[in-house]
């Protein structure tokens, strides 16, 4: 059994949670970047490449409408399969197959956010000082602890989530000693 944030899910639903999430990526990420390319995104990438702040809005855009098709598509794939199961959609179903449909999305906007607003402004500072391969090994070290805390929050089952919460209850009764103290 796993729980997303507040809500456990049993085994078979968390199969057709990891499956619906995985079609969702396989279709979502070609279609947005198709998509994107078809808007025209992709057609101003030179005036893109001066700027910082360009850069980020640049992958916010695209970013944005690759999340969008990832969580259609694992939602329409949700619903496809609890009616394959003969299960009863009600609106309590439906916001479990919400809320399970939306970690996927929700960790692609993190990492784009963390992209956006610490690794590439991180990598446009570096590139004058260090060598690519030790710009992208300084990204990824500053990216891991980020992606651990997200993890963490919204997997509490985990590990990491585990240790997170043993950190908030004992940092809780420090809290707690040190009022103590001072009265």
């Amino acid at each position: 059994m796993v729980q997303i944030l507040t809500v456990k899910y049993t085994k078979e639903e968390e199969r057709i949670l990891a499956v619906s999430g995985f079609i969702g990526m396989l279709f979502g990420i070609p279609a947005g970047i198709l998509l994107c390319y078809c808007v025209g995104f992709f057609a101003n990438v030179d005036l893109v490449a001066n700027d910082i702040i360009g850069w980020t809005m640049f992958l916010y855009k695209i970013g944005l409408i690759i999340i969008l098709l990832i969580w259609t598509t694992s939602f329409v794939l949700q619903v496809l399969f609890f009616k394959r199961r003969n299960w009863t959609l009600s609106k309590q179903n439906i916001k479990r197959m919400l809320l399970g449909t939306l970690l996927v999305p929700l960790i692609f906007t993190y990492t784009f956010l963390v992209f956006g607003l610490i690794f590439v402004p991180l990598n446009a500072f570096l590139i004058q000082y260090l060598s690519p391969f030790m710009i992208v090994m300084i990204g990824a070290l500053v990216f891991f602890p980020f992606m651990i805390a997200f993890a963490a929050i919204i997997l509490p089952d985990t590990p990491a989530g585990k240790v997170l919460r043993r950190f908030l209850h004992l940092s809780k009764k420090e809290g707690s000693k040190s009022k103590e103290r001072e009265s």
